[in-house]
């Protein structure tokens, strides 16, 4: 159990966003701190990479990119 458990060693500690109205959300969350608390959320981090994403202001036009460029299935489940 070891094993599985190691693969998740890397994976930083994810809070979703609060009160969203747009479904790419989903695919992104913030970093927490140790309460549990966003700590920037101006740099949603893509849960399938892991790469921070700028989004002042919850804008969605750079998650919407990030999922065109390197998960193009994931954008396209979001267009659909």
């Amino acid at each position: 159990m070891a094993a599985n458990t190691s693969a998740f060693a890397d994976c930083p500690w994810l809070v979703d966003k609060a009160d969203t109205r747009s479904e790419i959300w989903h695919c992104f969350a913030y970093i927490a701190d140790s309460q549990g608390r966003p700590m920037d959320t101006t740099k949603p981090v893509c849960k399938r990479c892991f790469k921070p994403t700028q989004s002042k202001g919850a804008n969605t036009s750079n998650l919407a990119k990030h999922l065109a460029d390197r998960h193009a299935d994931l954008f396209k489940e979001f267009k659909e």
